[in-house]
């Protein structure tokens, strides 16, 4: 069987003052309201009052019930039901039109695959069509905006072809989704799904706007078209009970106006105040007569969706006669508590005033008394001692009654005392409770907000909002189990936003070799390739331990002829790995043998500081950071010849400077995290952009004239970096076994990288 999708979406916004959006669908449900097909109405009001809001909600409501109870064999070939409910409705449209409001709806009909649509203001009405090559777009609305004395001026009408999508929605929906992004969205995903996935963008922003939508898919033709018959619905039987049971709850509500019958008592109320009791009945037998006909409207059985994003119930109370009999009453207890507040108040500073004074010689005392001044000590205590006896005294000679009165008072000072202690404790919690929240809500909107920028594909601001939430996040306390376990939660939840910005993935690397098992003094640091071999190295140790990739076999080999190994390469023909020893010195391994003999090298400038070593195209470039210079050495039988200078530009600073690689252009590392590119010996520009968190000490670049991309070593972060020839993140690669990795072997042809750490190498698949 063939079948039409229809989803809606509707999200309400915060400010309901200013915004409301109107959505209602009906589903035809009889064999005649079939043949009529589905009905649906948009329609955002802003700045609207009750009134023109309840007006428009009749309107619309009317729409639907007269298009589906006109009979069009009734009337002449060249209308039908649908225009001659818009003629009728446009009638009554003045009170909307001559307000100042703003309001912008559309309403249609969707029959087979007929679509017949009339609107007013600036909606949203777009074809999705297909094509060979996928979808294709076209806005459903007039190019010229009508702006006339009807609501709704004209009718377009059209067809829709198998596969093809129709999409309304209320002005503002385009301000977050472009028409381009809503093509994505319905090719990647089911017509249900993109709905829900539009609803859930827009309900994350919470916005002071309402949005509303609906999307209409076509998957065949209609059977209906073929057969007569009505179209099956894919809907279960308990989920369709259900559906037609809230569906009538949210049309009784909707076509039930309590608000406007409350305002007309109201109203009545004050205007019939004079009036008699006869009259006041006559007029509420009259509002029950009206509620019982809206209620009779209910009882057509139409399944239906509304929402309104705005209910107000106003139930005046009446003026009792009781409470204007004892007015004066009320008048007199209220100024006796005054009076009472006004005594208290000064009572309450005296207290205060003596309760100072009292402290103040206290602390005078206590100077007096630990300090001798003026040789007052014996003085004090003598005076000390004095007032205890008077007051020892006093007391003794009290009577019973002013011992007990006097007790009295003396604990109502000091539960006083404490109750404003306990109130100061207990509004710095308060206080610190309510930053706390505060602190709590603010990270959980800057991670929603970076969220949403993410989708829309703004991930420098979303990486910034996410920084700030965890530098708000370290100042949050941690005093208590609650305060502890949120806090993680929300570290863990920025940490998986962070990494999917920063395009980081967490591997599993394989072991492929534990050095140490045919060395335990192992002291590796660099990692060379030739064929399918593997050659590990370091500066303090003498031997080479070759490591067969596809057998997982180790050798050793000594290599005392050239020592204090620091870096290496191997050119794309593997026939050698030149490495690059103590002293500026080169070594070439012969693959056979395994041997590394000494090879003849030599340079124009003295002293030099080779770091680095890149053979490409048959020719040998060393890196000099003493005289910020790269040179280009041609091959020879026993090495290579004396280089010449290959930076043609002065003021070139390549002190720092790691590792270079080449693939036509010479790309250079400098510990600062910066990377320097040449094309001709002369300096490009180059930015890194996206990469979070920056690089932090490289060591090791690697590319090729056929690799599209750059491939960094960073140590100090334990991470692989990835990024395009332009300076953009491509990945990033880091796992939970490394500690400081040293050495890094790309192989580009069977898709992994080799990494060598603490004497171990692994592996693992890009």
């Amino acid at each position: 069987m063939d079948s039409l999708e229809l989803f809606e979406f509707f999200v309400e916004g915060k400010n309901q003052n200013e915004s409301h959006v109107l959505l209602h669908i009906t589903e035809p449900a009889t064999a005649d309201e079939m043949k009529k097909g589905y009905f649906f109405a948009i329609v955002e009001m802003n700045q609207c009052s009750i009134t023109q809001i309840e007006h428009i909600q009749q309107l619309i409501d009317d729409l639907e019930s007269g298009y589906y109870e006109t009979d069009e064999h009734d009337l002449d070939s060249d209308s039908d039901a649908f225009e001659m409910t818009l003629e009728f409705l446009n009638k009554r449209s003045g009170q909307i039109l001559s307000s100042n409001s703003e309001v912008h709806c559309i309403v249609g009909v969707v029959r087979d695959t007929h679509i017949s649509f009339s609107y007013h203001g600036s909606p949203h009405a777009v074809v999705f069509y297909v094509q060979k090559d996928g979808l294709a777009q076209m806005s459903a609305l007039d190019d010229k905006k009508e702006e006339g004395k009807q609501l709704f001026s004209s009718v377009l009408q059209g067809q829709l072809n198998p596969g093809d999508y129709f999409f309304v929605a209320t002005p503002h929906v385009t301000d977050y989704f472009s028409y381009d992004r809503i093509q994505k969205i319905i090719q990647g995903r089911k017509t249900k799904d993109a709905a829900l996935h539009i609803q859930k963008v827009l309900k994350d922003l919470r916005e002071d706007g309402s949005y509303g939508g609906v999307l209409i898919h076509l998957i065949e033709e209609l059977a209906r078209a073929k057969t007569g018959r009505a179209p099956r619905q894919n809907i279960g039987a308990a989920a369709s009970l259900q559906h037609l049971m809230q569906s009538e709850k949210h049309t009784r509500d909707t076509l039930t106006p309590p608000l406007l019958s409350n305002l007309k008592s109201t109203i009545a109320a004050i205007r019939d105040s004079a009036q008699t009791t006869e009259d006041r009945i006559q007029k509420q037998k009259t509002v029950e007569k009206q509620a019982q006909t809206s209620q009779k409207y209910l009882a057509r059985g139409r399944k239906r969706k509304t929402h309104l994003t705005t209910e107000t119930n106003y139930n005046p109370r009446p003026i009792q006669q009781e409470t204007l009999e004892h007015q004066s009453i009320f008048n007199i207890l209220l100024i006796g508590t005054g009076r009472a507040l006004v005594q208290g108040t000064i009572g309450f500073g005296k207290i205060i005033l003596w309760l100072c004074f009292a402290l103040w010689r206290g602390v005078v005392s206590s100077i007096i008394l630990i300090t001798n001044k003026n040789n007052g000590r014996k003085e004090m205590t003598e005076r000390i001692s004095r007032g205890f006896h008077i007051r020892k005294q006093w007391i003794t000679h009290l009577s019973l009654l002013s011992k007990i009165l006097f007790i009295g008072i003396l604990l109502d000072i000091i539960i006083f005392g404490g109750s404003i202690i306990y109130t100061h404790i207990e509004q710095q919690r308060t206080t610190a409770q309510n930053a706390y929240q505060h602190t709590i809500q603010s990270i959980i909107k800057k991670k929603q907000n970076a969220e949403a920028n993410h989708v829309y594909g703004n991930d420098t601001d979303a990486m910034s909002l996410l920084q700030k939430a965890q530098s708000e996040l370290a100042l949050l306390p941690k005093s208590t189990t609650n305060q502890k376990n949120e806090k993680n939660s929300l570290t863990a939840s920025i940490a998986r936003q962070l990494h999917g910005l920063q395009k980081m993935k967490i591997v599993s690397p394989k072991l492929v070799a534990n050095l140490t098992k045919i060395n335990t003094d192992a002291k590796t640091t660099g990692l060379a390739t030739i064929d399918n071999t593997l050659i590990a190295y370091g500066p303090q140790d003498p031997l080479l331990y070759i490591v067969h990739t596809l057998t997982g076999l180790i050798n050793k080999k000594n290599h005392a002829n050239i020592m204090g190994l620091v870096a290496n390469n191997t050119p794309k023909e593997q026939n050698t790995t030149v490495f690059l020893g103590k002293n500026n010195t080169i070594g070439l391994y012969d693959k056979k043998t395994g041997a590394v003999a000494h090879g003849d090298i030599s340079f124009p400038n003295n002293p030099v500081n080779i770091t680095s070593l890149f053979v490409y195209n048959l020719h040998l470039y060393t890196l000099d950071t003493t005289n910020n210079q790269i040179y280009r050495h041609a091959r020879t039988q026993t090495g290579f010849e004396q280089g010449t200078p290959w930076i043609t530009r002065s003021g070139v600073n390549l002190s720092g400077a790691t590792s270079l690689a080449i693939d036509g252009d010479i790309y250079v590392t400098k510990n600062n995290g910066t990377i320097l590119k040449f094309a001709r010996g002369i300096p490009q520009p180059f930015t890194i952009r996206g990469l979070d968190p920056a690089l932090s000490n490289p060591t090791e670049i690697w590319t090729y004239y056929d690799v599209p991309d750059l491939y960094i070593l960073d140590p100090a972060t334990k991470r692989v970096v990835v990024l395009d020839k332009s300076g953009n993140l491509v990945q990033q690669y880091t796992s939970l076994l490394w500690k400081h990795p040293t050495g890094m072997i790309v192989d580009v042809a069977n898709n992994i990288i080799y990494i060598l750490d603490s004497n171990k190498v692994y592996s693992f698949e890009l």
